[in-house]
């Protein structure tokens, strides 16, 4: 009764072993070909190919880097004077973007006390033009004093607003100075390095 038991027992899992395996594997197949004809990007085979054209010639590659190449650039990055130069750089860079800083502070200051000049001298156009108008006896003494007023705030703005874009074009310069000059070391440098 133990051998039926058992050989009973081995046909079940056995039944069971092989209808699992049968579901999933018609599960997998039915999954990979819906999820490739909904969406071309899942498709299994391009990425295969994709794989293999990637990494076609990485053994060959891999060959010609030895141990002691590696090492030979790991010690030349890490020596003293890579790091003292490095830090040299470094230096430089901070100098130049406080002398940049140092600039756009003086010239904002400028830029500050000349739009206040522009403002004042605005204002004061305004005040002479309303003192005019106290002054209006006819139709002609006011169109005249409109006129001469609108002709000076017109003058006035022109010429103020040139000088402000033209102050802040050469701040816009000076600032980036200090920079342009690393610049043009560093493009100098790593010329000579090459």
């Amino acid at each position: 009764m133990a051998k039926t038991i058992s050989k009973n027992t081995k046909r079940s899992t056995a039944t069971k072993t092989s209808a699992t395996k049968s579901i999933k594997s018609k599960a997998k197949r039915s999954s990979s070909n819906q999820s490739t004809s909904r969406n071309p990007l899942w498709n299994t085979s391009a990425i295969e190919e994709t794989y293999k054209k990637m990494y076609q010639n990485f053994p060959q590659n891999a060959s010609n880097i030895s141990v002691n190449s590696i090492q030979d650039k790991v010690a030349q990055l890490t020596s003293p004077q890579n790091f003292a130069q490095a830090s040299q750089f470094n230096k430089e860079n901070m100098d130049a973007a406080l002398r940049s800083t140092q600039v756009l502070a003086k010239a904002t200051e400028e830029l500050g006390k000349a739009i206040y000049s522009f403002t004042q001298s605005s204002m004061e156009l305004s005040v002479q033009a309303s003192q005019a108008a106290l002054n209006i006896r006819t139709l002609q003494d006011l169109v005249d004093v409109q006129s001469e007023y609108a002709r000076n705030s017109m003058d006035h703005l022109i010429s103020g607003t040139s000088k402000i874009s033209d102050m802040a074009v050469k701040v816009a310069n000076e600032v980036m100075e200090p920079f342009n000059q690393r610049i043009n070391d560093s493009i100098e440098k790593v010329s000579k390095a090459a």
